[in-house]
């Protein structure tokens, strides 16, 4: 074991393994993200909001009992609202209430409309974990840029498209689409559309072709969303751009000397 642990301290050690390591990680959950968010979403309607209200003690006017815990959307509930610090969800609404709920689009796959969707689902954590995962690898991956540019042949302009795109991600995780509309989609289109513009712009003369293709797909993809298909939902349009993001993060470490 103390070996193994040798080895894997020398590799890490070597800048140029270690950037390829990093790189390998920041693909690797570009491409799978949708798909874990898709394994782990069983919803059907969007889930009930929970927050603290200002003022409030609800009680149950059958039994006439207060409750101081999260009342679920189930009985017949009518809430009487008093001075107090009560944790309760937006809507305390009777049975009958549920079909007014909001039913979640998804397509034949059971795939959400879009990868944004997913931050209203039972398991929201994990698409704000995930994402946070890739929005910090690309700001790390500035952090390798500005540390090593000497010691990599790399483009030196990666030290700043990376933090940018970087913090464009944190920006779509922290203004989820349905509450923050304008800020989302913004932040959105700089990631997708600033790695469209980097693939295409900062590349090695030899791979120009290559490069100005992705580029190319990247952006191509989601203008395709635009028409509204009921088959090619932007969901599809940001996973395959992804796709095309990680396939070149891993050309770049490849390129890496």
């Amino acid at each position: 074991i103390m070996n193994y642990g040798n080895k894997i301290r020398e590799q890490l050690g070597d800048p140029l393994k270690t950037f390829r390591v990093y790189e390998i990680i920041i693909a690797i959950i570009c491409i799978g993200l949708p798909a874990i968010l898709r394994l782990y979403d069983s919803d059907k309607v969007y889930p009930v909001k929970v927050k603290f209200l200002h003022t409030g003690i609800i009680t149950d006017s059958a039994s006439n009992i207060i409750r101081d815990r999260v009342l679920p959307l189930t009985g017949n509930v009518t809430g009487i609202i008093n001075k107090s610090n009560t944790c309760s969800c937006d809507s305390i609404l009777p049975v009958s209430a549920m079909d007014s709920m909001q039913i979640i689009d998804k397509d034949r796959w059971c795939f959400r409309t879009s990868i944004s969707d997913y931050a209203y689902s039972t398991n929201s954590y994990l698409f704000g974990m995930l994402l946070c995962i890739a929005a910090m690898l690309f700001i790390f991956n500035g952090a390798v840029y500005f540390k090593s540019q000497r010691s990599l042949n790399v483009n030196n302009k990666g030290k700043w498209y990376n933090v940018i795109l970087g913090f464009s991600l944190l920006g779509v995780i922290s203004f989820p689409h349905r509450d923050w509309p304008h800020l989302h989609y913004l932040f959105a289109m700089i990631f997708f559309f600033g790695n469209a513009l980097v693939i295409g712009i900062f590349h090695n003369k030899k791979d120009r072709i290559k490069s100005i293709t992705m580029a190319i797909l990247t952006g191509g993809f989601l203008v395709l969303t635009l028409f509204k298909s009921e088959t090619f939902t932007l969901f599809w349009g940001e996973w395959l751009s992804l796709s095309v993001i990680g396939l070149h993060v891993i050309l770049e470490a490849r390129r890496a000397e």
